[in-house]
């Protein structure tokens, strides 16, 4: 008797469609890409910590560009290269500590980086 009680109870009410907020679907998306990456960066043996410091140190130095008094032509080229620098960390650490395809793959993302960061020098240089 209980059980056809709760079966009535609950069949008569109605519950309200829960639509996710305009925060709550970004965030989910967002969720689902860093534990993706997470999990990613632990299947090749690769701590995902090393890439969240890199990118804090990166957005850290270029903060500083836009100090007034590193405005000059020198701390602007000494920061690009020095931004550059960082940027080859991760693909080197990645070649270095990681395993399987993740070695093929970031062989060809450190040469890009080299080619980029001589396109990114001789670029700020020369114009």
């Amino acid at each position: 008797m209980v059980s056809r009680l709760h079966e009535i109870a609950t069949s008569a009410l109605t519950y309200p469609k829960v639509r996710p907020s305009i925060i709550s679907t970004p965030l989910r998306a967002l969720s689902r890409i860093f534990t993706g990456s997470w999990r990613l960066a632990k299947a090749h043996d690769l701590n995902p910590w090393v890439f969240i410091a890199m990118s804090a140190l990166g957005w850290g130095i270029h903060s500083l560009v836009y100090l007034p008094w590193l405005q000059s032509e020198g701390f602007q080229l000494a920061l690009l290269i020095l931004l550059r620098f960082i940027a080859l960390v991760i693909p080197a650490y990645i070649l270095i500590k990681g395993k399987g395809i993740a070695r093929a793959f970031n062989t060809s993302i450190l040469a890009m980086f080299i080619v980029n960061t001589a396109w990114h020098v001789c670029y700020y240089v020369y114009l």
